[in-house]
C-alpha cells in the first residue's frame, strides 16, 4: 500500500511545492489489479470503463492488458482510438446520444443503444449510408435485490438508463422492420460501488440467465456484464472477495451456455481497477478557530477533489508525515469562495499545522476529472505517474 514517506519522496522528486495538489497513479497496481480478475474470472474478457479514470498513462497501460473500453461518451471513443484500441474493443454505452455522436462513431466502436429512438437514428444512418449496423442493447431487467445495495443504482428499477423489458419488446419488433440494424449483444448494468459478494453473484447470475434466453430469439455474439465491483473506502468496509465471486459455480454454469455458443462474456469495470491505485495530495495552508469550531483550510476543495464533497461518501485520509501527534476535533474544508466546500466535519485526526501534507486514499477513480477544475479560476492540480511495477499488498 501507499506510504506517507513513500509520497514525500516522490514530492521531492518532481519538484513539488506546498500549495499545489497532486495526483498521483501507480501503474502497477492497476496491473495487479487485472490480473486478479482474469485470474478469477477465467474465460470472460474485461472491459474498462472510462470514466473512471481517463487518463492517457492509465489507458495505455489498459490497451498492454488487452482490456477493452466501455466509452460514456463520442469523445472517449476518439479518445480510445487514439491510444489504439480496435473497433472491437470499444463499446459506447450511455443515456441521451444525439444523432452526430452516433454518426461520428458507429463505425469506430460497438453502439449500445439506450432507447428505441438511438434505434431509429442508426437505422437512419445505415440507410442513408447503405450499410447495416451492428449494434448492442442495454435492457434493463428486473432486479428486486438492488435498491440500498449500491451507492449508484441504475438498473433494476426504473431508470433512465436503457430499455425496460416492455419496451425492448417493441424494440425487437421495429429490428426486424429495419434491415440496416443488426442486434448482436446485449449490455445490462444495476449500479456502482457494490461490496456484498452475494448481491454481485446474483446480479451477474440474472444477467447470464436472461441472456441465455434472449439468445435463443436473435443470434448474440457478446454481453456485456454491468460489473459495479466496489472498494473499500471507509475504515469498516471489507475488501471484495473476488475469487468467491468468480468461482461461484451456478454462474459458471450459466456463463459456460453462453460461451458453449461463441457468446463473448464481457465483465465491465471501471473504479474496481483503477480506485486504489491513485491517491490525491494537498498541503495545509491555514488554520482558524470559529466560535469554538477548528478549520483546517487545505490548498484546494473541490475543484481539486470533489467526489468525497459531491457524493458525501467518505475517503480515509492521512498525514504524510510519520510523526504521531496527539488528535484533535477539526472541520476539514477547502479553500474555494463558498460553504459547500467542506470535506469532513468535526472529525478526530492527529494534530495539524500550516504546511503539512495530507493524503486521500482510492481517489484514482472519479477524481481529476470529476472536479469542478474551472470554478474561480485556481491552478489545476497536477498527475504524476509511476509505474510500481512491483508487487503490491492491495
Amino acid at each position: 500500500m501507499w506510504t506517507g514517506e513513500e509520497i514525500l519522496q516522490i514530492l521531492e522528486s518532481e519538484g513539488i511545492k506546498r500549495g499545489t495538489s497532486v495526483y498521483i497513479y501507480n501503474l502497477g497496481m492497476i496491473t495487479q489489479n487485472v490480473n486478479n480478475i482474469k485470474k478469477y474470472f477465467d474465460g470472460w474478457n474485461i472491459l474498462y470503463s472510462m470514466k473512471a479514470n481517463p487518463n492517457i498513462d492509465i489507458l495505455k497501460r489498459i490497451f498492454q492488458l488487452g482490456v477493452g473500453i466501455d466509452a460514456a461518451s463520442k469523445n472517449e471513443v476518439l479518445l480510445a482510438k487514439k491510444v489504439g484500441f480496435e473497433k472491437e474493443k470499444i463499446f459506447y454505452s450511455s443515456p441521451g446520444k444525439t444523432y452526430r455522436d452516433l454518426e461520428e462513431c458507429h463505425d469506430k466502436c460497438t453502439i449500445i443503444v439506450d432507447s428505441m429512438n438511438e434505434i431509429l437514428r442508426l437505422s437512419k444512418i445505415g440507410k442513408l449510408q447503405d450499410k447495416k449496423i451492428k449494434v448492442g442493447v442495454r435492457v434493463n431487467i428486473t432486479n428486486d435485490y438492488m435498491t440500498g445495495n449500491a451507492f449508484e443504482v441504475m438498473g433494476g428499477v426504473t431508470s433512465k438508463f436503457g430499455i425496460s423489458i416492455e419496451e425492448f419488446k417493441n424494440a425487437t419488433e421495429i429490428y426486424s422492420d429495419h434491415p440496416n440494424i443488426e442486434i448482436i449483444g446485449l449490455h445490462v448494468y444495476f449500479g456502482s460501488q457494490i461490496l456484498n459478494k452475494d448481491i454481485l453473484v446474483n446480479n451477474l447470475i440474472l444477467i447470464a440467465e436472461f441472456a441465455n434466453l434472449f439468445c435463443k430469439e436473435i443470434k448474440l455474439e457478446f454481453v456485456n456484464f454491468g460489473g459495479g465491483f466496489g472498494i473499500p473506502y471507509k475504515y469498516n468496509d471489507e475488501k471484495l472477495d473476488i475469487q468467491y465471486i468468480g468461482k461461484n459455480e451456478k454462474l459458471k454454469y450459466a456463463i459456460g451456455n453462453l460461451q458453449r455458443n461463441g457468446i463473448r462474456c464481457n465483465l465491465e469495470l471501471g473504479r474496481y481497477l483503477v480506485g486504489n491505485a491513485g491517491i490525491y495530495i494537498t498541503s495545509v495552508e491555514d488554520i482558524k478557530v470559529s466560535y469554538d469550531k477548528k478549520y483546517v483550510i487545505l490548498a484546494s476543495g473541490f475543484n481539486g477533489f470533489f467526489r468525497p464533497i459531491f457524493t458525501k461518501e467518505f475517503h480515509i485520509i492521512e498525514k504524510c508525515d510519520s510523526k504521531i501527534d496527539e488528535c484533535e476535533s477539526i472541520t476539514l474544508v477547502g479553500n474555494l469562495c463558498t460553504p459547500m466546500d467542506q470535506y469532513y466535519e468535526d472529525i478526530v485526526f492527529p494534530k495539524l499545522d500550516i504546511g503539512d501534507w495530507i493524503w486521500f486514499h482510492n481517489a484514482g477513480a472519479y477524481g481529476y476529472t470529476m472536479c469542478l477544475l474551472e470554478f474561480i479560476s485556481h491552478d489545476k492540480p497536477l498527475e504524476i505517474i509511476i509505474s510500481g511495477d512491483e508487487q503490491w499488498d492491495i
